[in-house]
């Protein structure tokens, strides 16, 4: 059966990411597209097995099967099969505007245990990235965009047994949350250093820090601010917070800042750093961690 020029049904010779991945290299191909792309687009495969590619010509129709004469349990159900990338991107929007919101929403509520803070941070984070993905003036950009729409209905379809969720319920939002920073990473990346590079050479690392000027915060510690793009690391600009002080001047401290006691102490300090990464959602967490602990890097002498 077809519908709006895309084959609705189970292809028992063809999964759907083998389907869709062959389009979008083909599209991003057209526009010479920087490598980082195609990284992009084959991180979080759907299974741990390389990925035959599969040219949509070559797709045996005669072969397709429903969903419930189909022997395999690892591969997506009710998916589409693409002929050209404008099939893809018809179906993204449609897809985009009807039924992708609320079916991200349930399966990061179910695999996270009904946490709904959890669940929408997730789907805010993922809606987030789709937004920035359609506001560079380019199309490659778009082409991502496309791709992580795939992407994600390539992991919210994959079933209970599926070997790479069902070692964890959580996995898959996991994966949803990871696949979506991911591509904003790559997408920063790509803005700085192939669409919008700078115009003149960065300088080096060292002479930025050699020129930083800071700001006497009280005697014995100092502030600075590590702004714009260096030669020295290929990713993109900088933003980095530096607090410069001897030992003999310092008293470090860690802090959970949520609460009452944590805010007092916060209005005691000089000056205040985040804590980075902690605990909140990957399980199982073992005694004596628990969610929220900081899981960032602290060096202390």
């Amino acid at each position: 059966k077809h519908i709006k020029s895309y084959t609705h049904a189970y292809m028992s010779n063809v999964t759907f990411e083998q389907n869709w991945l062959p389009i979008i290299r083909s599209q991003l191909d057209k526009y010479n597209a920087p490598d980082l792309c195609y990284t992009t687009i084959q991180a979080f495969p759907s299974t741990d097995d390389h990925l035959t590619w599969v040219n949509p010509s070559q797709v045996n129709h005669s072969q397709v099967n429903h969903p419930s004469n189909s022997p395999s349990t690892h591969l997506p159900e009710h998916l589409p099969t693409f002929h050209t990338y404008e099939d893809a991107v018809s179906f993204c929007k449609e897809q985009q505007n009807t039924t992708l919101p609320s079916q991200m929403l349930q399966n990061c509520k179910e695999a996270l245990d009904g946490d709904d803070n959890q669940a929408n941070m997730f789907c805010r984070r993922f809606q987030s990235v789709l937004t920035l993905l359609l506001s560079p003036p380019s199309p490659i950009p778009k082409i991502l965009h496309t791709a992580l729409i795939l992407k994600s209905l390539t992991i919210l379809r994959e079933p209970s047994n599926h070997p790479l969720s069902a070692s964890n319920k959580s996995r898959k939002a996991l994966r949803i949350r990871g696949i979506s920073d991911y591509y904003y990473s790559q997408l920063s990346v790509l803005l700085h250093l192939h669409i919008r590079p700078p115009l003149n050479s960065p300088p080096p690392l060292s002479s930025m820090l050699e020129s930083l000027t800071y700001t006497q915060i009280i005697p014995g510690l100092r502030h600075g601010f590590l702004n714009g793009s260096t030669s020295s690391l290929q990713c993109g600009p900088m933003s980095i917070n530096i607090l410069l002080s001897s030992p003999s001047h310092l008293k470090l401290t860690t802090v959970d800042v949520r609460g009452e006691g944590g805010r007092s102490m916060m209005e005691k300090s000089t000056a205040a750093v985040s804590g980075g990464f902690f605990l909140y959602s990957e399980s199982p967490i073992l005694p004596p961690s628990r969610r929220t602990d900081p899981v960032g890097m602290l060096v202390t002498s």
